[in-house]
């Protein structure tokens, strides 16, 4: 068996040996691959650094959302897109105590079960204190209570609907944007 160094496309001629069992990895499935991983590390890097809302109106409500790739966070792009509000949308792989927080948070309950209440209270411990809002596929009173206990605002089952977005994003603006007034220090003359 002889090992054979190639020169990959593009990689200023570092010389590569890529074995797949016993045979050798060819030029075009070394360029397939060299691709992927560009993609990937794109797509990883646009996560952690999104690219600004040109769209985004004055005053508009700003959103973070946890959640998995999937139909709800197409319709939450979707309705963020169209209401003109700044959204940023965080990899669920990423720690908690990490993620940069917005007066909004929607988080994916499914993400972390049975841990998403340990989720929850790290969230919403900071300050300003935000306004989170769970997704879950199923809502009862135990988990209102569960919610509440761990410093959640609000509920929206899954699959959810533009309107039940929009309303909901709405109310935690008016309710974010008073505590938020009311957190500020009145000036006397």
């Amino acid at each position: 068996m002889a090992i054979v160094a190639e020169d990959l496309p593009g990689s200023l001629n570092t010389p590569w040996t890529v074995w797949r069992g016993a045979e050798q990895t060819s030029k075009l499935e070394l360029e397939a691959l060299r691709a992927r991983m560009l993609d990937t590390w794109s797509n990883l890097l646009r996560g952690l650094f999104p690219p600004a809302n040109p769209t985004r109106r004055a005053g508009a409500p700003r959103i973070m959302a946890v959640m998995q790739d999937g139909p709800n966070r197409l319709l939450l792009e979707a309705v963020s897109k169209e209401a003109g509000w700044e959204t940023t949308f965080s990899h669920p792989w990423q720690p908690v105590e990490r993620l940069a927080l917005a007066p909004i948070v929607f988080y994916e309950r499914d993400l972390s079960l049975p841990d998403w209440p340990f989720a929850v209270r790290e969230l919403t411990k900071r300050t300003p204190r935000p306004y989170l809002i769970l997704f879950s596929p199923q809502v009862s009173s135990n988990l209102w209570d569960e919610l509440e206990r761990s410093g959640g605002s609000d509920v929206l089952r899954l699959p959810a609907s533009k309107q039940t977005i929009t309303s909901a994003v709405e109310r935690a603006w008016r309710v974010w944007t008073n505590q938020e007034s009311l957190r500020q220090p009145v000036l006397q003359p």
